[in-house]
């Protein structure tokens, strides 16, 4: 356990969980013993904040995870150190919530190494928030003027190429930017799909980037690294909650989720170049509640899907890379409450996790998920 002791030494240097608007701290230096079991719900955060949290999302580092939620009119972010040892994986609280900014209708985060920015969109600006693997401030706050975001995965990271994606819209089209470890400009805005937006996302590739977004249909658009955009493709489906992921191995494929209108959650592979496979997968059915808001992770054991159905439920299915369901995992319902307010699904080496808000108990939970 010498790496346990030398993690909590650590995040006790200094004081953490400090909320710089002046709230008092949360419990911080907590460790969860015993390590994160497979399919258990473990509270990792108590919060600061009263009732009701709004919004959520969580990013990997090279440390571990930043989260970050709304509340009251704010952003707040924290973080987890991830240990991953013999005895098991652990998340060591770093950071247990400080205000980032004022909230607004759409929040994304994403990492490169242990560098988070953070976008929270308003009614027509996004503002950049530079923040470490603490979930404190590194830089100052950039913002994109005359566009508006939505959805969770507007905001990705490059690490290839050192720097982030941030996709935004008018009322007319939906425009990529990217930017720098900072959040400072370096390309953009260009115009990648000439459609109103209910929410875009991109995942970086070998060659550059494919973005995604959807409504009646859903619409991809491959762009080189100078944001160049190429020909437009679509999948013939409604299309909300638009989710991407580099599918698992090395290579230009993605995997591709969404939800229709009233009873399924959908997935499909493929390349812009060779094209999607000729079916999509159906990957969850059930029209009441329906299931929706797709969020995809991936690991050596292949892609995980998160979904929500209906208020109070949360569930995974477990994709290979061509988008089927994997042998020997059937998509399951792994936790029902009726105070549930929002989650996320974020993998870090070979170890996914659920992450969610409940308003029960002000808290962050997690739910460490394995295949068997």
């Amino acid at each position: 356990m010498r790496w346990l002791a030398l993690a909590l030494a650590l995040t006790a240097c200094g004081r953490v969980g400090y909320d710089p608007a002046g709230g008092a701290d949360a419990a911080v230096d907590a460790i969860t013993e015993p390590p994160l079991a497979c399919g258990v719900a473990t509270r990792v955060l108590g919060l600061n904040q009263a009732t009701p949290l709004v919004g959520l999302d969580v990013t990997e580092t090279t440390t571990g995870f930043v989260a970050a939620w709304g509340h009251g009119g704010q952003v707040y972010a924290g973080a987890f150190a991830h240990l991953d040892v013999p005895s098991g994986p652990y998340l060591v609280n770093l950071q247990s919530g400080g205000v980032v900014g004022p909230a607004g209708p759409a929040m994304a985060i994403a990492a490169v190494g242990d560098d988070a920015l953070l976008a929270v969109a308003h009614a027509d600006t996004i503002d950049l928030y530079p923040l470490n693997a603490y979930g404190y401030a590194r830089g100052a706050t950039t913002t994109i003027t005359d566009h508006a975001a939505a959805g969770f995965g507007f905001a990705v990271a490059d690490p290839a190429r050192d720097r982030f994606v941030v996709l935004g819209h008018t009322p007319t089209e939906v425009a990529a930017f990217t930017r720098d470890r900072d959040g400072a400009p370096v390309a953009g805005p260009v115009t990648a799909f000439a459609v109103t937006s209910e929410g875009a996302t991109a995942v970086a590739t070998p060659t550059g980037y494919t973005l995604m977004t959807g409504a009646s249909q859903c619409d991809f658009v491959a762009a080189t690294p100078d944001l160049t955009m190429g020909a437009r493709q679509s999948l013939s489906s409604t299309c909300h909650h638009a989710a991407l992921v580099a599918a698992p191995g090395a290579s230009e494929r993605v995997i591709a989720g969404w939800n229709c209108d009233n009873d399924q959650v959908w997935a499909n592979a493929g390349t812009l170049a060779a094209g999607w496979n000729p079916s999509d997968t159906s990957v969850y059915m059930t029209s009441a509640p329906p299931p929706e808001q797709p969020r995809l992770a991936v690991t050596p054991d292949g892609a995980w899907y998160g979904f929500r159905i209906g208020a109070d439920r949360l569930a995974v299915a477990l994709l290979d890379r061509e988008a089927a369901l994997a042998v020997g995992f059937a998509p399951r319902v792994v936790h029902t409450s009726a105070t549930l307010a929002a989650f996320d699904l974020v993998a870090t080496g070979r170890h996914a996790y659920l992450f969610w808000l409940d308003d029960a108990d002000a808290g962050l939970w997690a739910m460490r998920l394995c295949p068997s």
